[in-house]
């Protein structure tokens, strides 16, 4: 009899906390930088009196939620915390009274160079009384290139005569050279730094994917500041 109470009481229990969930989520209101207002499709509880809301687009890929072209918002305010674009991908996370989003990015860390999706920029919101704070830094922990790597890279990259006809080469170059910076690399550093007289030189998508890729090294480079 005992055991049938105690599991009646999880029951309600569970029944009232998916009641509370889904009425904050009914009450709360995304709006986006087109004035677009929508419902969020995930709440995360940070504390008795405090959540952040989701509103945006995932899917589900290797097991993972991954979440494009979304916001974050105080639960019960309209205005946005943070946004990220169709163009990035990330996961979401909670840690007790943290929310954790890692954006991830093909690292050219892989065997004979090859591309994998890791979870590289982190960004962490947490309430310290009222006040939300925010932390963000580039994940140091994943694997760097050797000196015999690195040398590879700077060669494979120089090779490159004609970066407008050969621009898929080129772009995996250029994210080669800056996983030789990350691993430590100067000579990577300065060919980098020397590619900013290149904006504008490329047109549609192309233009797009290498500003991306260039400002992300100018953003780790700051941070290493």
């Amino acid at each position: 009899m005992a055991v049938i109470m105690k599991q009646s009481f999880i029951i309600i229990l569970f029944s009232l906390f998916n009641s509370f969930c889904i009425g904050q989520i009914a009450n709360c209101v995304c709006k986006n930088k087109n004035k677009t207002v929508s419902k969020p499709f995930k709440l995360f509880r940070l504390s008795q009196s405090k959540s952040i809301a989701v509103c945006g687009s995932s899917k589900i890929r290797n097991g993972k939620t991954e979440y494009s072209a979304f916001s974050l918002h105080k639960y019960g305010q309209t205005k946005i915390i943070n946004e990220w674009e169709a163009t990035q991908t990330c996961t979401i996370i909670q840690n007790k009274d943290t929310l954790i989003v890692q954006e991830l990015f093909a690292i050219p860390n892989g065997k004979n160079f090859s591309f994998q999706w890791r979870e590289f920029y982190i960004s962490k919101y947490y309430f310290k009384k009222n006040k939300l704070i925010d932390t963000s830094y580039f994940r140091n922990d994943l694997k760097k290139y050797n000196s015999k790597e690195i040398q590879t890279v700077l060669s494979n990259f120089n090779k490159i005569k004609d970066s407008v006809t050969n621009f898929d080469n080129y772009l995996v170059a250029i994210n080669q050279l800056f996983w030789a910076y990350v691993s430590g690399s100067k000579n990577a550093e300065k060919q980098l730094l020397s590619l900013r007289k290149n904006y504008g030189k490329f047109d549609g998508g192309n233009s797009e994917e290498f500003d991306s890729l260039i400002m992300t090294f100018e953003n780790y480079r700051e941070r290493q500041k």
